[in-house]
Order: C-alpha cells, then sequence, then structure tokens
C-alpha cells in the first residue's frame, strides 16, 4: 500500500511541476511554427504577370518547345507545376485537376488548354508520357486528337523550371538528405496571352471556380450567356473563390424591377390606345359609320345632312310637307 501511494506522490508532483513550467518554456514544445522542410514556402500571387513565353522545354514526346506556342490566343491554359517522381502530394494535385475538369461542361483542347511542368530537371520525356498517359486514362472524354494536344507535359532545365516558378511564384526546395522536393500547390488559370488571371492554393479544386475562371480568363469566348452573368455577379477572394456579390445583385434587381415597370406602363399605353381607336360615337355612326372625330364636319361650319341621318329619309319629308 505504500509503495502505490509513492507512486501516486510521485505523479502528482510531475503534473505540479509541469503546470509551474513557465509559459515560454511551453511554447518550446508545442511550436505553432511550420517545419523548416516547409518554411517560406507560401505561394506568392502574381495575378496580372506575363509568364516568360520565350522559355524553352521538352514535351512528353521528346520534342523541345517554347512555352509561347502553348498558348492560343482567346484560349485559357490550366497550369500547374509538379514533378512526375514525387511520391504522395503530385499525384494527388493531379488527380484533383483531372476531378475538377471532369466536372466541367468545357473539354481541353477545344474551350481550354492544361500544362502539367516538372521543376525537377531530373524528370524526362519518358516520365512526363507516362504521367500524361496516366491523366487521359483518367479524363472522362474521348481520347480525340484535340484533347491529346490540348494536355502537354513538360520537363525541362534546371533554371527554366526556377525561372517558370518564379514567374507564377511558386516556390519549392530540393532536400539533399531525402532526394526530394518540398514544396505547396497550386493551380494556375492564365489567359491565352500567358498573363495569370487566377491562382488556386489549396485542395480541392471546386469545379465552380475553375469554370467561372475559364470564363474570365477567355473573357467571355467560352461558356454561356448565364456564365457572363453569374460572373458579373460574383467578386472573388485572394484564393480565388468566386462569391456572390450583394451589391451586384442589388443593381440587377433593380434593373429588372424597372423593366417591370416599363412594361406595365407600356402595356397599360397600348390598350389605352386601342379603345379610343375602336370607339365610335352614334352621331359619328350614323353620319356614315366614321369614328368619333374621323370625318366629321367642323364645328360651326355648314354639313351636308343626309336622309337617313335624323331617323331615315321618309320622315323627314313628313316634316317638310307639315311645315309647308
Amino acid at each position: 500500500m505504500r509503495t502505490l501511494w509513492a507512486r501516486a506522490g510521485a505523479a502528482l508532483a510531475c503534473v505540479v511541476a509541469l503546470l509551474c513550467v513557465p509559459s515560454a518554456t511551453r511554447a518550446q514544445l508545442i511550436s505553432d511554427q511550420p517545419p523548416p522542410e516547409i518554411r517560406g514556402l507560401e505561394i506568392t500571387t502574381k495575378l496580372g504577370s506575363r509568364l516568360p513565353l520565350d522559355l524553352k522545354f521538352t514535351d512528353s514526346s521528346g520534342k523541345q518547345v517554347k512555352l509561347g506556342s502553348l498558348f492560343h490566343k482567346g484560349r485559357p491554359v490550366v497550369m500547374a507545376m509538379v514533378y512526375f517522381r514525387c511520391p504522395l502530394l503530385c499525384p494527388k494535385v493531379r488527380e484533383e485537376i483531372i476531378s475538377a475538369l471532369n466536372k466541367l461542361d468545357f473539354t481541353v483542347g477545344t474551350e481550354f488548354d492544361v500544362v502539367i511542368a516538372s521543376f525537377d530537371s531530373r524528370d524526362g520525356p519518358r516520365d512526363a508520357d507516362r504521367a500524361k498517359i496516366d491523366t487521359l486514362m483518367l479524363y472522362e472524354r474521348v481520347t480525340s486528337e484535340p484533347v491529346r494536344k490540348g494536355w502537354t507535359f513538360l520537363t525541362g532545365e534546371a533554371e527554366n523550371d526556377r525561372a517558370l516558378a518564379d514567374a507564377l511564384g511558386f516556390p519549392y526546395r530540393f532536400l539533399p538528405e531525402s532526394g526530394e522536393f518540398s514544396h505547396g500547390t497550386a493551380l494556375f488559370v492564365l489567359t491565352g496571352e500567358g498573363v495569370i488571371s487566377r491562382c488556386y492554393p489549396m485542395l480541392p479544386y471546386e469545379p465552380k471556380d475553375v469554370r467561372l475562371a475559364l470564363v474570365e480568363a477567355a473573357g467571355g469566348k467560352i461558356g454561356t450567356l448565364l456564365d457572363r452573368l453569374t460572373l458579373w455577379c460574383y467578386h472573388s477572394t485572394a484564393e480565388g473563390k468566386f462569391l456572390i456579390s450583394p451589391m451586384r445583385v442589388m443593381q440587377i434587381g433593380a434593373v429588372l424591377s424597372a423593366a417591370v415597370v416599363l412594361i406595365f406602363v407600356g402595356v397599360t399605353a397600348g390598350r389605352d390606345a386601342m379603345r379610343r381607336r375602336s370607339w365610335r360615337s352614334p352621331v359619328a355612326e350614323a353620319a356614315g359609320g366614321t369614328s368619333a372625330g374621323e370625318g366629321a364636319p367642323a364645328p360651326g361650319t355648314p354639313g351636308e345632312i343626309r336622309p337617313g341621318a335624323l331617323g331615315g329619309g321618309v320622315g323627314l319629308e313628313k316634316a317638310m310637307g307639315q311645315a309647308r
């Protein structure tokens, strides 16, 4: 029994000692700072910046291409940077991109293009080709020639990889002890001129946001009238999320209300005009069936009295005979 009480007392003493440790010391035990491997790797938003389109890379077929040749004027581009040997995060990024694009009624290679660029200079065309084959198998469209050309997987020299990543605001760091890279995640939407339009740094990528970003980057050349109206009613956050704008909704409500009032006034005025045209006075009908004010003699001027105008010609002759 004494041993049991001794152990309980020792445990209580440890708890009291921990509670008495200064707060600064406790803060060192549980740090709110990110690990050194990922510190300083936050995505930098560079909306409105143009990519260096003269950079050269190698595509999945082994052909050397200029970055600018992958941008077609008027057609937006979805871009992401990964490395093809990545064991965990990069495959997840590609999976989320495909999942979001599968939910769109836009098709890669027709309304927009996709460029996946590696930042690992150890990756080669064979790695890019394997990644492209895997992607096309998961992309829920018929693998037509436009679709195949719409997906581009790039590898390149270390300096070109770094130049593209810096232009996008996408940092990464090589870890010599593991031979892997430390990096974040980001999906970029660019205009057909290579200008960064939107950036999505967080997983997953919402199909609604990606769709509106593509419509915006295309300048309204893709999508429907409803897409453009929806885009006008929304505003975007720093993370690229599109949220409805109360002010825009109020403006649309005011315009619709004014339109309803104008339509009501127009319909009412039209009905009144039709009623006035269809109305005929008894005198005008007796005089010849003309509408009131149409073909009637002007006031104060002599007018011809027809025999039938005052009850028929026979009654008029009888009245004249009695007068004689």
